[in-house]
C-alpha cells in the first residue's frame, strides 16, 4: 500500500511569505524610528549643552525683534540684506520667551534639530534605509549644523528647508501627487523668504526638473511632470511676489558697504582664494577652528575628494548626481562673486548645501561598505570624527569665531561705578 501524499497548497505560501515580510517590514520601520528618536534627542541635548554667548549678528536680530512689527519691517527693508522669514519667526518667539541668550535661539535649536530626522527621510527615499541612518547620524554630529543651531539667525532655517525641497522633489518625480507638489512649492517659496543665495539651490533643482521634462517630451508622464511644473512654478511666484521690492533696496545698501575677507576660524584672510574654499569646504564638516587646525584639516582635501569620487562612482545615480550638482553649482556661483565681495564666499551663504554633504558623505559610506562589520568600523571612525571636531570647535579654544563678550561683560559689571553707562 502505497504512502498517500498530501499536495501543498501553493497559493498559501506567497501569502505566508507576504505577511513575513510585512511583519519583519513593521519591526525594522519600529526600530528605525526608534532609533531615529534616540538622534533627535542626543541632537538636542547637544546643541543646548554646548554653547557661547551672542554675538554681533545675532545682537542685530534680538534688537531688530524687539521692536514694533512694522518698524521691524521697515527697518530690515533699509539696513538689513535678509529676506524677513526668520526675522519674523524671531519677532514672536522674543513676545513668547522674551530675550535671554536660550529664549531667542529656540527657533534656531528646533529648525537645526528637525534637520535629523529629514536627513533620514531624505536618505532612505534617495537611496536606502542604511543610508538614511548614518545621514541622521551625521545630522547629529555635524559640528556645522550644530553651530548654526546655536545662533539666532536663518542659517538652520536654510538648511532645513533645502532638505524638504529636495525629498519633496524626487517625490514630484517619482510620485507626482498634489502633496509632493505642494512641499515642494512650499519649502521653495520657503526658501526665498529664508536667504536670497537660496536662488541659487533653487535654480539647480529648477534645472533639473526641465532636464526631466526634456528626456521625457511626448509621452504621457512628461506631459503631467510638465503642467505639475508650470503650476508648481506659478505657485512660488505669488508666494514670493511681497519680497519683489525689498531685495533692491537692501543690495543698493549693500553694495556701499566696504568688505575684507574672512577665514574659515574668523580670522582676516590674507591667502588665496581655493585656500578660503577649501577652509569653507571643510567647514560645513568638521566646523570652525584654529588656525593651526584648519591648516591641518585642508592638507586632508585629497581624502574627501576620494570620498566624493566614491559616492558618485559605484554608487552614481540620478539622486547623487542631483546631490554633487547642488553643492558644486552654489559653491562655484558663490566663489566667483567672492573674488569681487569676499565676504560674499563663506559658508553661511550656501549652507543650504550642507544637508546634500551630509548625504553624499553618508551614501560614500553606504556603497564602500558592504559588510556590516566594515560599516560599523566606518560608522565608528565617522562618530569619532565628528565628535572630537565637535569639542574641539566648541572648547577647545582657538577658535576665532567664539565671541567672548559675557567675560567682558563681567568684568564690566564688576567695575562699574554709580552714574556709570554702558
Amino acid at each position: 500500500m502505497s504512502a498517500t501524499t498530501f499536495p501543498t497548497s501553493t497559493a498559501a505560501q506567497p501569502r505566508e511569505i507576504n505577511v513575513i515580510a510585512r511583519a519583519e517590514a513593521y519591526v525594522s520601520e519600529n526600530r528605525d524610528m526608534f532609533f531615529v528618536l534616540c538622534l533627535i534627542a542626543i541632537g538636542a541635548a547637544l546643541r543646548v549643552w554646548m554653547t557661547r554667548g551672542l554675538w554681533l549678528d545675532e545682537a542685530t536680530s534680538v534688537a531688530q525683534a524687539k521692536m514694533d512689527f512694522g518698524r521691524m519691517l521697515s527697518y530690515m527693508r533699509t539696513s538689513d540684506v535678509h529676506p524677513p522669514l526668520f526675522q519674523i519667526v524671531l519677532w514672536g518667539d522674543v513676545r513668547l520667551f522674551g530675550v535671554s541668550e536660550f529664549a531667542v535661539r529656540i527657533p534656531s535649536l528646533m529648525f537645526g534639530t528637525a534637520l535629523i530626522p529629514v536627513l533620514y527621510g531624505l536618505g532612505r527615499e534617495l537611496f536606502d534605509r542604511r543610508t538614511g541612518l548614518i545621514a541622521a547620524i551625521i545630522g547629529t554630529l555635524l559640528p556645522s549644523a550644530i553651530w548654526y543651531s546655536q545662533e539666532a539667525r536663518m542659517y538652520p532655517m536654510f538648511m532645513l528647508f533645502a532638505a524638504v525641497a529636495i525629498w519633496a522633489q524626487v517625490r514630484c518625480v517619482r510620485n507626482g501627487n498634489w502633496q509632493a507638489w505642494a512641499a515642494y512649492t512650499l519649502a521653495t517659496a520657503a526658501l526665498v523668504w529664508t536667504h536670497y543665495f537660496s536662488a541659487l539651490h533653487i535654480a539647480v533643482q529648477q534645472l533639473a526638473f526641465v532636464v526631466l521634462i526634456i528626456q521625457q517630451r511626448g509621452t504621457p508622464g512628461g506631459r503631467k511632470l510638465f503642467a505639475n511644473w508650470l503650476r508648481s512654478a506659478f505657485a512660488i511666484v505669488l508666494l514670493v511676489a511681497p519680497l519683489a521690492t525689498i531685495p533692491l533696496t537692501q543690495i543698493h545698501n549693500y553694495g556701499t558697504r566696504d568688505t575684507v575677507t574672512v577665514q574659515a576660524n574668523g580670522t582676516v584672510s590674507t591667502g588665496a582664494p581655493i585656500y578660503t574654499a577649501i577652509s569653507n569646504i571643510a567647514s560645513a564638516m568638521l566646523g570652525y577652528h584654529s588656525e593651526s587646525a584648519m591648516t591641518k584639516i585642508n592638507a586632508l582635501w585629497p581624502l574627501g575628494m576620494l570620498a566624493a569620487l566614491l559616492s558618485l562612482g559605484r554608487g552614481r545615480s540620478r539622486s547623487s548626481i542631483l546631490l554633487g550638482t547642488l553643492i558644486a553649482i552654489p559653491l562655484a556661483i558663490l566663489f566667483v562673486i567672492g573674488l569681487k565681495r569676499n565676504d560674499v564666499f563663506e559658508l553661511r551663504y550656501f549652507a543650504g548645501a550642507v544637508p546634500a554633504i551630509a548625504l553624499l558623505l553618508a551614501r560614500a559610506i553606504t556603497v564602500g561598505t558592504k559588510r556590516k562589520v566594515a560599516t560599523g568600523v566606518a560608522i565608528a571612525v565617522l562618530v569619532a570624527s565628528l565628535s572630537g571636531a565637535l569639542y574641539d570647535e566648541q572648547r577647545g579654544g582657538g577658535n576665532g569665531r567664539v565671541y567672548d563678550f559675557r567675560s567682558t561683560l563681567t568684568a564690566l559689571n564688576l567695575q562699574q561705578q554709580p552714574g556709570d553707562l554702558m
